[in-house]
């Protein structure tokens, strides 16, 4: 499930699966896994809303696969994380890096916790001190 503009999409499959799990009577998965990706009209505070939408929706653990700043905003990226590691049902977390803005998958440099020289960006550098 990606947290952003595809959500009310991934939220009406997720409640569909949901649904049909428990009226199957079939084990509810431990743990979905979930992206975050702030920028431009998704605050912080919407990818933390959308973040718990999910959990309510599923009653399961969040394993957030992905999550980053595409901008490069450590202040952003430090309050989300901070966020994150106090939710008891955010089990796991990783923070999602470009490895070139080249590619046409790639979603920003910005994100990247390693530059193209081999250092750590700020991100990367706070998120290795985790």
């Amino acid at each position: 499930m990606v947290v952003g503009g595809v959500s009310s999409t991934a939220y009406k499959w997720i409640q569909e699966f949901s649904d049909l799990v428990k009226s199957n009577k079939l084990q509810v998965p431990y743990a979905y896994a979930m992206h975050a990706y702030p920028q431009g009209k998704i605050t912080v505070s919407k990818a933390e809303s959308e973040l718990l939408k999910g959990h309510q929706k599923t009653n399961s653990k969040i394993w957030l696969s992905e999550y980053a700043m595409q901008n490069g905003n450590l202040s952003n990226f430090e309050s989300l994380t901070k966020w994150v590691k106090k939710q008891p049902w955010i089990e796991r977390y990783a923070a999602f890096t470009n490895r070139s803005g080249t590619e046409s998958w790639a979603i920003g440099s910005g994100c990247n916790l390693v530059n193209n020289d081999g250092n750590l960006t700020p991100i990367g550098k706070y998120y290795s001190s985790l």
